[in-house]
């Protein structure tokens, strides 16, 4: 959403929502990622993941401690054919 005066809109009716209980503050769906650099066919390839935080005292987000660059993020080994 691009127009402010839309997504002041929109924030005031999800604020009024939840006010009133008829907001859930569940997850919310995402549709996964399906190109890109992603090992296709992977378990949880292409979805999204809760940022973890880090740290004694002031807490870091992981992007706060990797920086701006491009990262590939497993669980596991990265196959060949994913960092190509």
């Amino acid at each position: 959403m691009t127009d402010p005066q839309a997504a002041q809109a929109r924030d005031e009716q999800m604020i009024q929502a939840r006010a009133a209980g008829a907001s859930s503050d569940g997850a919310m769906a995402f549709r996964a990622f399906v190109s890109g650099c992603i090992v296709q066919g992977a378990p949880g390839a292409g979805r999204y993941f809760a940022q973890p935080v880090a740290g004694e005292g002031a807490l870091q987000r992981l992007d706060e401690v990797l920086g701006p660059s491009a990262w590939l993020i497993a669980r596991d080994s990265v196959p060949a054919r994913a960092t190509t």
